[in-house]
């Protein structure tokens, strides 16, 4: 980490969802979906080994779902390793935040839905 205070942080991932996703609200029901976050932002410490965290970016969507923001706090824990090595072990809401779109596409493809994402991250 190379400030005391806070740390620049970037993710790119795969989040692949396979069972059935339905809509409280329209009992519309999607056969899984696939989206790729691309997210960046900071880190700031809040206490010895725990860290806070916000993200902001794009929701890329790869199968059934749309592109929207996506914007991410998250929580997380360094367990030390060996020497300066750390595991990073973090707990994240990713929210996709809903935009303007035609009636007929889906909930996925409009937006306005979040998921919790544990990560693991192993630091040098």
């Amino acid at each position: 980490m190379p400030n005391k205070k806070f740390s620049i942080i970037s993710d790119i991932d795969i989040n692949a969802f396979n069972s059935d996703v339905k809509n409280q609200i329209t009992n519309k029901t999607a056969e899984g979906f696939i989206i790729m976050p691309d997210l960046a932002g900071v880190k700031w410490p809040a206490l010895d080994n725990v860290y806070f965290s916000g993200q902001a970016g794009v929701a890329i969507g790869l199968k059934n779902a749309g592109t929207n923001i996506s914007l991410s706090p998250g929580l997380s824990y360094l367990v030390k390793v060996d020497g300066k090595s750390k595991l990073d072990v973090g707990l994240w809401v990713i929210g996709v935040l809903p935009q303007a779109s035609i009636t007929e596409n889906t909930f996925l493809e409009k937006g306005g839905y979040s998921f919790l994402s544990l990560q693991l991250a192993y630091q040098i």
